[in-house]
């Protein structure tokens, strides 16, 4: 009622994050009511929205979600999609697993073996990294369940390793959340996230806020990276996302592995409309 009769912009607060059922809050967004979830939350946005900033030339954020059932793109498929925007992957195949040992002798060694079609291949143990020669090859394919198999060069100088998430979230449109990645992913929770699409200053911004930045940049002397770099490869991810923003329910690259020279896909997930 209260909408209704005064044309001014209206929240509603709850006093805790989880008071306000989320298919209330998209409810009340169907009404342009806007949902602030905690205290906190509530007055932290007042805060900013207090703040006279002047933008210039904003981007248009895309609300639209892909319909529909999604399937899983199986990580040689996805790599080689990214590949194609101008992102960096390790020398990669895909064979058949009687096939892995010789492939493995072409690409030269240490390779890593992967299962193909695993959405969770390390916690699954069907990913074996810094394999050193055709025995230890022969070692680990006895231990995948999968027909075919991934064998790439293994990258053996990363400084860092990120995770570059893209989902479709269906009150805010793309999200892009850049953080920890590699076995740092859970342990760190290091991550933090802005909206589609972003300028390549506010992807910098938003990898700024990340403690894994500080080593990227060299900590305590140590080599460090070109942070351009790996501005450069998340702008080529955002680029693919929005070509492809109806078909993709969501991508995840995990690791990113950034070396002192380059930026490089070592796994990538994509999910998307059948």
């Amino acid at each position: 009622m209260a909408k209704k009769s005064e044309n001014k912009p209206l929240a509603l607060v709850s006093t805790l994050s989880e008071n306000i059922p989320e298919h209330v809050s998209f409810e009340l967004l169907e009404s342009n009511i806007i949902t602030l979830h905690g205290l906190d939350t509530a007055l932290a946005a007042i805060s900013v929205s207090s703040i006279n900033q002047t933008v210039v030339n904003p981007n248009p954020i895309f609300l639209s979600n892909p319909t529909g059932k999604s399937i899983l793109v199986d990580e040689y498929d996805a790599k080689k999609s990214l590949e194609k925007y101008g992102l960096k992957l390790p020398e990669t195949e895909k064979c058949l697993q009687s096939d892995a040992h010789l492939v493995s002798d072409q690409i030269g060694y240490p390779v890593v073996i992967k299962a193909l079609g695993s959405a969770h291949k390390s916690e699954l143990g069907e990913v074996f990294l810094n394999l050193e020669n055709q025995k230890s090859v022969k070692e680990a394919l006895r231990k995948i369940s999968k027909k075919h198999v991934i064998v790439e060069k293994m990258i053996g100088d990363a400084v860092v390793e990120l995770l570059v998430g893209i989902v479709h979230d269906p009150a805010h449109g793309m999200l892009l959340t850049v953080g920890a990645g590699g076995v740092l992913t859970e342990i760190l929770s290091d991550t933090s996230s802005i909206l589609l699409p972003s300028s390549k200053s506010e992807v910098l911004d938003c990898f700024n806020q990340l403690k894994i930045s500080k080593i990227a940049k060299g900590y305590r002397g140590a080599l460090g990276v070109d942070i351009n770099q790996i501005i450069d490869a998340i702008m080529k991810i955002q680029d693919f996302v929005l070509d492809n923003r109806d078909k993709l329910f969501e991508i995840e690259i995990n690791p990113l592995i950034v070396t002192t020279s380059e930026v490089i896909v070592a796994d990538a997930l994509i999910r998307k409309v059948t």
